[in-house]
This record gives C-alpha cells, structure tokens and sequence, in this order.
C-alpha cells in the first residue's frame, strides 16, 4: 500500500492545460450553438405570431365586409368605410390603417350614414402592417381599383405584417377576395 501512494505517476501540466483547452472549446461550441438554435426558435416563434394574428385579422374583416350592404365612395386603398351587420344589427364599421397599424371602428348608431363622421373608438386588430395598399376594389374586368367603383361586388383586402425578430425573410402577406353578398 505504502508503494501505491508513493508513486509519482499522474497527469503533467501540459496534460492537464491541453484537456481544460479542449473542454473550453467544446463548451463554447455547445452554447454556441444553443445561442444559434434560441435565435432561430425566437424568429420562428415572432413570424409564427404574426401570421395567426393576421389570420385572425382577415378572418374578421372577411366576416364583416362579406355582410356589407353598401360600400362608402370614398374608401381607399388604406380605408374601408361599410354598412354592415354586427351580431345580427346593422352596424356601419370603419376599417384603416394608422402608421403601422390595422384598426377597426364601430361607429355609434347614431352615426350609420356616411354623410356622418364615424365618431367611435378605434381598436387595434393588427401591429407591424406595411400599408400601402390593404383594400383593393375588384372591378366588372377583375381588375384592381383604389377606390370603389359603383358597381363593385368584391374586395381584396391584403394584410403584410414584419414580425419582430427576423427570421431569415421578410414580411408576412395574406390576402382575401370577399365578395359582397349584400350589395345590389
């Protein structure tokens, strides 16, 4: 036993300064590329937000100018001024674009015919959208005007959207013909 705990046997310096280098290195390399994978889940996580929240806008739009009755002449490309119908009443609904967000604006009864400003409170139903051109009104050819024609039977509305982070590419577009079931 005496032997055994004599002998000078063991690592030398050099031994030991090269295994602490190469564990340095592999722990860098391993939370590098955590690092790297984080990021990558973060950007996928922000356009992932982003198209569910645009999806939810144009689901709603879609719903409300499906329903509309009449379309106010002096829309634009970036304003859609409808009489509609919400949960069952008719309603007049204001939708536009404010910077970079989309907003949606149920004007007091009160206020139902387009000679009247709206006078209601906007809300936000999506951030981050590049304007300039959300509504387009489809014409008798199929063409795109920006303001609508007095036969118009169908709106595009197009919503893009930057998420956050960035995650390799650009913006996020979704788009919707809805046609007007109730304009004569």
């Amino acid at each position: 036993m005496k032997r055994f705990l004599r002998s000078e046997e063991g690592f030398t310096l050099i031994e030991l300064m090269v295994a602490s280098l190469l564990s340095t290195i592999i722990i860098f390399s391993a939370l590098s590329l955590l690092d790297n994978t984080t990021k990558a889940e973060r950007g996928a996580q922000a356009r992932y937000d982003v198209a569910i929240s645009l999806r939810q806008s144009i689901m709603q739009t879609t719903k409300l100018v499906r329903q509309a009755t009449a379309v106010n002449t002096t829309s634009t490309q970036t304003l859609l001024d409808i009489q509609t119908f919400v949960a069952g009443s008719p309603a007049r609904v204001v939708y536009d674009v404010s910077g970079t967000d989309f907003r949606w604006t149920l004007c007091p009864s009160a206020n139902f015919a387009f000679t009247q400003p709206c006078g209601g409170t906007a809300s936000v139903i999506a951030t981050r959208v590049s304007p300039p051109q959300v509504f387009c009104y489809i014409n008798a050819v199929g063409g795109c005007d920006s303001s609508p024609p007095t036969a118009s039977k169908s709106v595009r509305v197009t919503l893009s959207a930057t998420p956050d982070v960035q995650a390799g590419s650009g913006s996020i577009t979704l788009s919707s013909d809805v046609e007007l079931r109730n304009v004569h």
